[in-house]
């Protein structure tokens, strides 16, 4: 087998990953769309990649979404602490449903 560099190996982790792997940029648009994150919301990376994170937060749950998410990023990524939180995010095929999401 040959040698693989830490970064390519990270990069097919995440990017293979039965768990929803999704990064947002400061502005909430989605710059990071896993296959899990495509399994579980049913939306392909073409589909989410370039689109604001409102894609999968119900509209009544937008504003506090992002109030949220106002306080985290400014302290990002030092300051948050390494545990989870509770969200409700909005699959392409049901209802909002909730989500344990660990912050790095």
């Amino acid at each position: 087998m040959g040698e693989f560099s830490q970064e390519w190996l990270c990069a097919r982790l995440v990017a293979d990953s039965r768990d929803a792997v999704i990064f947002a940029d400061p502005e909430g648009v989605i710059r990071l769309w896993n296959t899990g994150a495509a399994e579980l919301f049913g939306y392909q990376p073409f589909e989410a990649l370039g689109r604001p994170l409102d894609l999968i937060i119900p509209e009544n749950l937008r504003e506090r979404h992002n109030l949220g998410i106002g306080r985290l990023w400014p302290a990002a990524p030092a300051n948050i602490p390494r545990n989870s939180w509770r969200s409700r995010a909005w699959p392409r095929t049901a209802a909002a449903s909730p989500w344990n999401l660990p912050l790095p």
